[in-house]
């Protein structure tokens, strides 16, 4: 999304703080800001590229690529993330809205059979 100039820059500048150089709090060691360590820049040198998350996720290059660009392209645009299934010989840990949400659902269901 960096390379192909699909950030809202505008947004960034306005309302992240440590996106890129311009948004870094004084004192700030130079290239510790985000953009830097998503293009290899930062401490660790590693660039994030669609291949380093496809060996990392075992989800295809092309389409991370593909979503990156429906993300870049989307105005606005919005990830909610989810919490997944627990790791095997794990529980979930809920949250104190989930059983508000689960409650709220059975209520739905309950309300159309009526």
């Amino acid at each position: 999304m960096i390379n192909e100039d699909l950030v809202d820059q505008p947004f960034l500048d306005k309302y992240c703080v440590g996106y890129d150089e311009k948004t870094l709090p004084a004192g700030a060691p130079a290239n510790g800001h985000y953009k830097a360590y998503i293009l290899g820049e930062g401490d660790d040198g590693i660039a994030k590229t669609p291949q380093w998350a496809s060996r990392i996720t075992g989800i295809p290059t092309e389409r991370i690529i593909k979503l990156a660009r429906e993300i870049g392209m989307s105005k606005p645009a919005y990830i909610c993330r989810g919490l997944g299934a627990p790791a095997p010989g794990q529980r979930r840990t809920h949250r104190p809205g989930d059983r508000h949400a689960a409650d709220l659902n059975r209520q739905r269901r309950h309300q159309r059979r009526q």
